[in-house]
């Protein structure tokens, strides 16, 4: 399903894995262990075609009695 110009925008709770490859400075390329700890997204996913994205699900716990 991914051909060789397809964008592909991830929906992950936190920073996203993928947050400092080619940002530049001393972070630069620094992979996020908490996110992906196996480094198994990041060989799925060539990060030079991900579009970020904040994801927010506003929720309540309020019930009607």
């Amino acid at each position: 399903m991914l051909g060789p110009e397809t964008a592909l925008v991830t929906a992950q709770n936190g920073i996203p894995w993928w947050h400092f490859h080619t940002r530049g400075g001393p972070l630069d390329g620094r992979a996020l262990p908490a996110v992906d700890p196996d480094g198994a997204i990041a060989a799925l996913l060539p990060s030079a075609r991900i579009i970020g994205s904040v994801v927010y699900r506003p929720a309540s716990s309020w019930r009607r009695a």
